[in-house]
């Protein structure tokens, strides 16, 4: 039997999207550009010793989260989470000691895409002359500076504080690659290496959300995650006292390919359960918000990504046999892009054949 409600919403939620339970924006990411080296190799030892005493402290005081990128965990290839660390993390920290081959390829990748590096060199090296005319910090191991007077510590804060003044963006340092970027700011594409990295460095959902007046859609096979979202129904009736109306899609327990959709297909009763439980959820509060939302649940046709998007821009990531969905890559586009484009017109078109044929609150 069909039935149909409507409801509004404001958020943004994806199938089994992770959502950050604390509504307060997510901390800054800052990403260490540095030698590794082997395991208890003398570079591995320096470039732990500046992390620990300089870095760390200096990012910890300023509101960021530093890592390098050996500390994370790899999914894919190594070049790709380090290329996705670079160009959306907040800030960029390149420790030159030792003139490191790959530390100057990071570099240049960091420079060409205008992207905010404080620069990192041991006293007594000499400065390469392609980067000698940039500011950078000198520093050494003296026990009173680096220890007791925390020297470099303070140092680095200062630093990290007039980018952060500035919003989070420099003056480009290579002539021309400002304009070439800022050609493509409309329409364009941010990158990341896996769901949960937008969700915990680029405030989704609660960005979309907040700033959503007219559309706000939501699309997954659950949606569960977003009811664990703090003052998630809150978030959605001020939504609606903005005048947007609210779409939610979640897929049908009898749906034919929601087994091929999951990971691990031994997961399905596990995932009609939470289907069973998110529907009941949505029921409850078109109850209590009235027309504005609207919530699908798809018989007929199939989710290939989860997607939370406004009238402005769009979060998504693919569902994927090979990683779990907050491990998969997502993109983040604007309203102007083929992509937004694309996802939009085929909700529309899973909009209208599930009124027919579907479940519709």
């Amino acid at each position: 039997m069909n039935r149909r409600r409507t409801l509004t919403s404001k958020t943004v939620a994806l199938g089994n999207m992770p959502v950050v339970a604390d509504s307060s924006a997510p901390q800054r990411s800052c990403f260490v550009i540095s030698p590794i080296g082997a395991e208890d190799s003398e570079v591995r030892k320096h470039a732990d010793a500046v992390f620990k005493y300089i870095i760390e402290p200096a990012t910890q005081e300023c509101g960021l989260f530093a890592h390098r990128s050996d500390h994370l965990f790899h999914t894919g290839r190594i070049s790709d989470e380090m290329y996705a660390r670079i160009l959306n993390n907040d800030l960029c920290i390149a420790l030159l000691t030792g003139r490191n081959p790959n530390v100057y390829y990071e570099l240049a990748i960091a420079q060409s895409a205008c992207r905010p590096v404080i620069i990192l060199l041991q006293r007594g090296e000499e400065v390469p002359f392609d980067v000698k005319d940039f500011q950078f910090i000198a520093y050494d191991f003296l026990p009173e500076r680096l220890i007791e007077e925390k020297l470099y510590v303070k140092q680095l804060v200062q630093h990290i504080r007039a980018i952060g003044e500035t919003g989070w963006k420099v003056a480009c340092q290579i002539p021309g690659m400002a304009d070439a970027w800022e050609s493509n700011r409309e329409g364009s594409y941010k990158v990341y290496g896996q769901l949960l990295m937008a969700v915990t460095s680029g405030s989704f959902p609660q960005s979309i959300i907040n700033e959503a007046e007219k559309y706000l859609c939501f699309a997954g096979i659950t949606l569960g995650a977003l009811h664990l979202l703090a003052g998630f129904e809150t978030m959605i009736h001020e939504a609606i006292a903005r005048g947007c109306d609210v779409e939610a899609f979640i897929m049908d327990e009898d749906n034919p390919a929601l087994p091929q959709m999951l990971m691990d297909p031994s997961h399905l009763q596990e995932t009609r359960q939470r289907i069973s439980e998110s529907w009941t959820r949505w029921e409850a509060m078109v109850t209590r918000c009235g027309h504005k939302l609207s919530v699908y649940k798809l018989r007929i046709g199939m989710l290939f990504q989860q997607a939370t998007l406004n009238e402005r821009r769009l979060l998504c990531a693919p569902y994927m046999t090979s990683r779990a969905p907050n491990e998969a890559p997502a993109i983040a586009t604007t309203a102007s892009s083929p992509i937004y484009k694309a996802i939009r017109y085929e909700l529309e078109v899973l909009k209208k054949r599930n009124s027919v044929g579907g479940e519709a609150l």
